[in-house]
């Protein structure tokens, strides 16, 4: 898990720490919406991350190997660092509208 700055690479999971729901992890949609990971533990966000891997996939399978391991196809979205990467870009916007 690591910072996203731009557009080389698009993750399946994001999270903004220091926002109040972005904290969380949330996992990006085929259709680019994003749905907050049930939970408020490691263990019930990869039961939760498994489920959604299972039925929906990943976008970028760089560093994938198992849905225990989500937390490599994360992207931490930093506001003034981030807006390059149109998946953090979509974050943004997504929780400044009142998503959870």
């Amino acid at each position: 898990m690591g910072l996203c700055t731009d557009n080389h690479w698009q993750p399946t999971f994001v999270h903004e720490p220091g926002h109040p729901w972005g904290q969380f992890p949330h996992y990006v949609m085929p259709d680019g919406a994003f749905v907050k990971l049930r939970g408020d533990t490691g263990s019930e966000w990869v039961a939760h991350a498994c489920e959604l891997i299972a039925r929906y996939g990943v976008r970028d399978p760089r560093g994938f190997t198992t849905c225990q391991q989500y937390t490599n196809i994360q992207c931490t979205c930093q506001r003034g660092a981030s807006e390059g990467n149109s998946t953090c870009a979509g974050f943004f916007a997504f929780l400044d509208a009142g998503g959870v």
